[in-house]
């Protein structure tokens, strides 16, 4: 059973590649560096906790699911955040 949950954390963390971007402004607001602080402040609120009860391999499964949905979560809210203060994300290849 071990085996298993490290094996598809494995896969799980393999597919997620780190992209570089940077900020362009779309419109009014706070200077680049004000933006992203407040949006950084703001970003781990939207976490959201786990209680697991089973096996192991569940409650470690879950938990390692729960990291990866807020840190999606995370990143999704600093991306809209970023929009409402004037600047759009741009992905550099």
């Amino acid at each position: 059973m071990k085996r298993k949950v490290y094996i598809a954390a494995t896969l799980v963390l393999c597919g997620c590649q780190a992209q570089s971007f940077t900020y362009t402004r779309i419109g009014m607001g706070p200077s680049l560096e004000y933006a992203q602080a407040q949006c950084k402040i703001l970003a781990p609120m939207t976490n959201r906790g786990v209680t697991a009860v089973g096996t192991p391999g569940f409650v470690i499964g879950s938990h390692l699911g729960n990291a990866i949905n807020n840190s999606v979560r995370e990143d999704q809210f600093i991306e809209q955040c970023m929009i409402l203060q004037g600047w759009k994300r741009i992905t550099v290849n």
